[in-house]
């Protein structure tokens, strides 16, 4: 580990790769006779939590109950509890100025009910996560036409959700947004470890950016996909460049500020042949975007596509001298050479961590066999396929044949994402060469070549 002076540790910061979701790092102070905690600290990264977008329809007069299917509306995606990676969500904020209080109250029970629900206002517009599913939004009989609701999710660390869900609500008969999804891409290196554009579809030529319509808007047909008919780039992402076509061809179009500026939309067409071209260094980044129905209406809760730097895996050259050992009555074993002492085989994450490496081919067996931990000792032997934890990649052994003359073997890194290094690295072990004796007649006092 690094050590830091009490001023740099007062100034030491994270920087959270995209998609970060909570983490922590331990530490243990040194005094000044050089005496180390032997009980480090440890200091916890908490990530945000998320809170869940909800939609659905109900008339004038009306109070429908958000949290369920049909009571006194029809929600079209029911509203459901935010999500924390690494703790609970204890709260929600309702944000009342998203929208405009003529259109209607809400309420945290029915306010039609027995007993009537307890209207939410700027003194009570925090409440506890157990009464999300028992809010309720009483539509006025005169002004009602529709509302988009701001909220956020607010977790046992305090921390919100910075980009808020949104509750959108129209008349029997209105248009609901579409829903805009998530994704993720990998961005791949070349053999020379440089980031390569990458076309953002799956192996099946489907866009990772996708929407799609509510079903039972008017505008709907029998593929509620077809409804989508544009998307736009919201944030562009700061690490590399958009564009449509590939990059540096002729008829390209580069996304920037200023196509956005324009009103420029992207067709589904178009959505097919985006790209994305790293900048050089790149480690990870994101941009958002939301799908645009037929009838014009924007999904209000933009989604995140997360673009991900493959793992890398370190090139390897190991010299393996065969003759290790020492010869017993003049047998000469196998060498048992542990794959440390020397540039030992790792690899590394952009964006995350390695979790693991996958040994992809095997030495060849008339040459020697690869083990986990020293055979003579517990040690068991790898098979192509296994997956090596990243704490254990240095208990690699090799054990040598008497007849070794050369070999190799190759593996790759995976991420905390399941991402695997498109590109595997090679270990190469290397038999020490061959010197050929010769003899030869020289005079004395002669020259002899």
């Amino acid at each position: 580990g690094q050590d830091l002076t009490p001023a740099q540790l007062a100034n030491l910061y994270f920087d959270a790769n995209p998609g970060f979701n909570g983490g922590a790092f331990e530490y243990a102070a040194i005094d000044d006779e050089g005496s180390i905690d032997l009980t480090p600290a440890v200091y916890t990264l908490n990530g945000p939590p998320e809170t869940n977008d909800a939609s659905g329809r109900v008339d004038p007069g009306n109070a429908i109950a958000l949290a369920l299917p049909t009571m006194g509306g029809t929600m079209a995606t029911v509203l459901t509890d935010g999500i924390d990676r690494d703790g609970t969500v204890e709260q929600y904020r309702i944000d009342l100025d998203s929208f405009d209080p003529a259109q209607g109250t809400l309420y945290i029970g029915d306010p039609n009910g027995a007993t009537p629900g307890t209207p939410i206002t700027a003194a009570n517009n925090t409440i506890n996560a157990d009464d999300l599913a028992n809010l309720y939004f009483d539509a006025d009989d005169t002004n009602f036409t529709g509302v988009e609701i701001e909220y956020v999710a607010i977790d046992n660390d305090n921390h919100e959700d910075p980009t808020p869900g949104t509750i959108t609500l129209v008349p029997a008969t209105g248009n609901l947004p579409p829903n805009s999804v998530d994704a993720t891409a990998l961005i791949e290196t070349d053999n020379n470890g440089d980031f390569q554009p990458k076309r953002l579809v799956d192996d099946s030529n489907n866009p990772f950016l996708s929407g799609s319509d509510p079903t039972t808007d008017p505008d709907n047909d029998a593929d509620p996909t077809n409804d989508v008919v544009a998307y736009e780039i919201v944030q562009l992402p700061e690490d590399g460049t958009l564009t449509i076509g590939v990059p540096g061809a002729a008829g390209t179009v580069t996304i920037d500020l200023a196509w956005i500026n324009a009103g420029n939309t992207l067709t589904p067409t178009q959505l097919s042949n985006l790209y994305f071209d790293p900048d050089p260094g790149f480690d990870g980044d994101t941009f958002t975007y939301r799908s645009i129905d037929t009838n014009g209406a924007k999904d209000p809760s933009p989604a995140t596509v997360t673009l991900q730097a493959a793992p890398e895996t370190k090139q390897v050259i190991e010299n393996v001298p065969i003759d290790s050992t020492i010869a017993i009555d003049g047998i000469i074993p196998s060498a048992t050479i542990p794959l440390t002492g020397y540039e030992t085989p790792g690899g590394n994450d952009p964006d995350g961590n390695v979790a693991s490496y996958e040994i992809l081919t095997l030495p060849d067996p008339n040459d020697g066999t690869l083990y986990l931990g020293d055979p003579d000792d517990g040690g068991t032997l790898i098979e192509a396929g296994d997956k090596i934890p990243t704490d254990r990649i240095t208990d690699l052994v090799f054990v040598s044949s008497t007849s070794f003359n050369g070999t190799s073997f190759t593996y790759r890194a995976i991420d905390n994402d399941n991402n695997a290094d498109p590109t595997p690295a090679t270990v190469f072990l290397n038999a020490p060469p061959d010197t050929t004796s010769g003899t030869g007649e020289v005079d004395p006092g002669g020259v002899f070549r």
